[in-house]
């Protein structure tokens, strides 16, 4: 998560938006977690799991990157180093030339 919220603060500016899905948990249980990793992103309740059964979430976590037309660019499963994200964003960050 450090390595996430990192990136997001990095990227920010530039138009990279991170949602974090709670699949099944208790809400308070998320705001608990979510204030004491201190994460900047916005973070999303999926109480029923539809959103885990939509996006084929066979494990957690599993990142989704998607480029600003909505197009899912790539998928990755388990923890994800920082340069393995930086390598993900470039897929999806549009350059100022774009």
């Amino acid at each position: 998560m450090p390595d996430l919220a990192a990136a997001y603060v990095e990227h920010h500016a530039a138009g990279l938006v991170v949602l974090a899905v709670n699949a099944q948990e208790d809400p308070e249980t998320v705001r608990r977690h979510v204030a004491e990793n201190d994460m900047p992103y916005t973070v999303a309740l999926d109480p029923s799991g539809a959103a885990r059964d939509a996006y084929g979430v066979y494990g957690l976590p599993t990142h989704y990157f998607i480029d600003a037309h909505g197009v899912v660019r790539a998928r990755a499963f388990g923890r994800l180093s920082r340069a393995d994200m930086e390598s993900y964003l470039s897929t999806i960050m549009e350059s100022p030339n774009s």
